[in-house]
C-alpha cells in the first residue's frame, strides 16, 4: 500500500514523511525531489523555463509511475498534485491519503521561509490564500484529515495509519 501525504506548501509534508516511514520502516518518496533527480533539474528551474504546465505534466508521470509500483512506501506529494489532471482520483484508488491540514495564518507566518517555491514568487500573499482555499476542496478527497496544530506529532499520524491497514 502507498501511504500518501498531501496538503499545501509549508505544513511539512516532507519532514513528517520521513518520520512516519522511519517509523513505519517504509522507504520514503519526497515527489518533488523524485523529479528534480529524474529530469536532471529543479523544480523552480522547471516552472520558469518550460512553465507550470510542464511540471504538472512531469509530476502526473513520476506520480503514475510510483503509483503503480506495488511496493509500499510514504510519499510525501507536491502542495498542487491533488488539483491537477484528475489525480485525485488516481491517489485515493492506489492508496491511503493522508491530508496534513494546517491554519492559513500558521502557513502565513513561514511564507518567508518557502521564498524558494515558485508559486512564492508567482503570487503575493492575497494570491496565495485564495490558492490555498482553493485547494482545500482536492485535499478534502483524503480518506483521513490530521490537524497539525500544538497538539500534533507525527506518532499520531503513524499510529492511525496503523489502526486503518491493520499494521
Amino acid at each position: 500500500m502507498k501511504f500518501y501525504l498531501t496538503g499545501f506548501m509549508g505544513v511539512g509534508k516532507t519532514t513528517i514523511g520521513r518520520e512516519v516511514s522511519d517509523q513505519l520502516q517504509l522507504p520514503f518518496v519526497d515527489l518533488d525531489s523524485h523529479i528534480e533527480q529524474s529530469e536532471n533539474d529543479t523544480i523552480s528551474n522547471i516552472f520558469e523555463t518550460k512553465g507550470e504546465e510542464h511540471f504538472r505534466q512531469l509530476e502526473k508521470k513520476y506520480l503514475l509511475q510510483l503509483s503503480k509500483t506495488p511496493k509500499q512506501e510514504v510519499i510525501a506529494l507536491g502542495g498542487g498534485t491533488m488539483c491537477y489532471n484528475n489525480l485525485h482520483l488516481n491517489l485515493t484508488t492506489t492508496g491511503l491519503v493522508t491530508f496534513l491540514d494546517k491554519d492559513w495564518e500558521d502557513i502565513k507566518n513561514g511564507l518567508n521561509d518557502l521564498s524558494n517555491r515558485p508559486l512564492i514568487k508567482k503570487y503575493n500573499e492575497t494570491e496565495l490564500e485564495t490558492l490555498y482555499y482553493q485547494r482545500r476542496r482536492f485535499y478534502a478527497y483524503s480518506q483521513l484529515t490530521v490537524p497539525i496544530n500544538t497538539g500534533f506529532s507525527p506518532k499520531k499520524v503513524v499510529n492511525l495509519l496503523k489502526l486503518l491497514t491493520n499494521r
